[in-house]
């Protein structure tokens, strides 16, 4: 499949989102490696019900891969997706409040381990 045919697949699926659903994508696609519910809220800034349902339709779409594990469920992006929403970010004017919000969110959890290793 070349990258035009690719780009035509992830248009069209992209079509089939909702508003909040392709919002989340795009703020979503500063993570560059796994993320929890609580790292995505504070990232989008979002309605705790609207993102929940929006991290379970991009799961749902395979827009998104949701990993259980034993303290909580953690989501990742595959690379091509997340280099399509970050176009999506780029066109929506929210990626420098994005790309802040999770700067601020990853500077609190250094500081946050920073303490306990002491």
């Amino acid at each position: 499949m070349s990258g035009f045919d690719l780009r035509r697949v992830l248009c069209r699926s992209d079509a089939l989102l909702d508003a909040d659903d392709r919002r989340a994508l795009a703020l979503l696609s500063v993570f560059s490696s796994r993320f929890t519910a609580a790292q995505a809220a504070a990232v989008t800034a979002t309605e705790s019900n609207t993102l929940a349902f929006a991290l379970r339709h991009l799961v749902e779409s395979s827009w998104l891969v949701a990993e259980l594990t034993n303290e909580d469920t953690t989501y990742v992006m595959l690379n091509t997706l997340r280099a399509y929403g970050r176009e999506l970010l780029d066109r929506s004017g929210e990626g420098d409040d994005a790309r802040s919000r999770h700067a601020t969110l990853f500077v609190a959890l250094a500081e946050a381990s920073e303490e306990e290793l002491a």
